[in-house]
């Protein structure tokens, strides 16, 4: 009797083992299949310092819309700047001499490339560093484009060509958004899940005393290369030479304030240049809702079409009596 209960309570302990066991590793798994990211993430939060470089919210950014030459309608006047990161820059004994070299070549006060450290932003620079290839590793040079604030523009050229672009706005309250950012109008609206991405950054990897993690150091969240954009056939050269004639002929009266103008490749049918009047501000992401996509929306006469049909016909058929 002694030896069967001797057997039962090694059997129970075996069998109690076991689940333990299986419960551990059940544990295990769920937390690495189901929660792995979202627990990488708050631990990369915690222990990770990010400076992002290009235009967007947050970590959500933007591809670029490109002309039919690949050249950028938007982010395209790129500056140089760095990516500071104070706080583990501050641990080193040369960390004041490096923050007055940065304030004397940036124009901002020692204070504030501090605070913009701590929030994540790029420090735009107002003549390049005598020293750039020999930075301590605390500062990373980056590039972007930003006003005389250092704010982060998205659209190079203003206005240009702003009804076939759009413009992008934070979601309406109730609106059921995909992201923080939500094409308004044009291209942006038209392409706005394709124009989605990562937002370019860079992100140090530090410690919990915010010391670099050897042998890890920087890593890039996403290259710039790597965004998905959109090229149009629209050329900048030609859409800024309507735009400008366009203009000069409203404010010398000759033609109403309101309008458009559709300029064609006669061979391929591309279109080369499209312009409205009013404009919609899509520098600042203010709409103009008396501001219409005349080019490619409203519906205009014909007025003398007719004349030029009539012309055409008469050029094909005897171009010799034509005066």
């Amino acid at each position: 009797m002694q030896e069967e209960g001797y057997k039962r309570r090694v059997v129970s302990l075996m069998v109690l083992f076991l689940v333990i066991s299986g419960l551990f590793a059940a544990r295990l798994a769920w937390l690495q299949l189901v929660q792995g990211r979202d627990l990488a993430a708050i631990a990369a939060k915690y222990h990770s310092r990010t400076v992002y470089y290009r235009w967007g919210h947050g970590s959500e950014g933007r591809g670029a819309i490109l002309d039919r030459k690949l050249r950028p309608f938007t982010e395209a006047r790129l500056q140089p700047g760095l990516a500071v990161f104070a706080s583990v820059g501050q641990k080193y004994a040369d960390y004041e001499d490096w923050l007055q070299l940065l304030a004397e070549y940036s124009g901002i006060s020692e204070e504030t490339i501090v605070l913009r450290s701590e929030q994540g932003k790029p420090l735009p620079l107002s003549a390049p560093l005598p020293v750039e290839g020999d930075l301590p590793h605390w500062i990373v040079p980056v590039a972007g484009e930003w006003d005389a604030e250092g704010n982060f523009c998205r659209y190079s050229y203003g206005n240009l060509a702003c009804h076939v672009l759009g413009f992008i706005q934070p979601p309406y309250r109730g609106e059921d958004a995909a992201g923080k950012l939500v094409g308004r109008l044009g291209i942006e609206k038209k392409y706005d899940l394709l124009l989605r991405s990562q937002r370019p950054g860079v992100s140090a990897l530090v410690d919990a005393r915010d010391k670099l993690i050897g042998g890890l150091g920087y890593r890039s969240i996403i290259e710039p290369c790597r965004q998905p954009n959109v090229v149009l056939t629209l050329d900048i050269e030609i859409q800024q030479l309507v735009e400008n004639i366009f203009d000069d002929y409203i404010q010398a009266g000759q033609v109403p304030a309101w309008g458009a103008i559709v300029v064609m490749d006669p061979h391929s049918g591309d279109i080369l240049a499209m312009a409205s009047r009013p404009v919609i501000d899509g520098a600042k992401n203010q709409f103009n809702r008396a501001a219409r996509k005349s080019a490619n929306v409203d519906m205009q006469p014909l007025a003398s079409m007719v004349k030029v049909v009539t012309a055409a016909a008469a050029l094909e058929k005897d171009p010799r009596h034509i005066h």
